[in-house]
């Protein structure tokens, strides 16, 4: 998931988000519905989490180290948490009005 958070806090009546495919590319949508995002600055949350185990669907909580053989699912965290906070995410972008385009953001697996 790519979150796009405003810097300026009167700007935050928008969601704006994407989910990534299987090679990490997001469209970002505004409100769940319309393509883009509105002109401004934002700073960028990137978060990759998968259930794996037994029964992935219900998951668990998220963790980092194998869970004990209980049946119960793994949450993996694929992407170091420090992305997925908008007050420490390093990421930032700004969007211009009118204008369209391809960002490459690059993020890391947790150490």
């Amino acid at each position: 998931m790519v979150s796009l958070r405003p810097e300026n806090a009167a700007d935050v009546q928008w969601t704006v988000n994407g989910r990534t495919d299987a090679e990490g590319k997001a469209t970002i949508v505004t409100h769940g519905q319309f393509p883009g995002a509105p002109a401004g600055k934002f700073k960028v949350c990137v978060t990759k989490v998968e259930s794996v185990g037994e029964d992935a669907a219900e998951p668990v909580g998220v963790m980092s180290a194998p869970l004990p053989t209980s049946g119960r699912p793994q949450v993996v965290i694929h992407v170091d948490p420090v992305f997925g906070d908008s007050q420490k995410t390093p990421l930032e972008i700004e969007v211009s009005k009118g204008k369209g385009a391809n960002i490459t953001l690059n993020v890391h697996k947790p150490k």
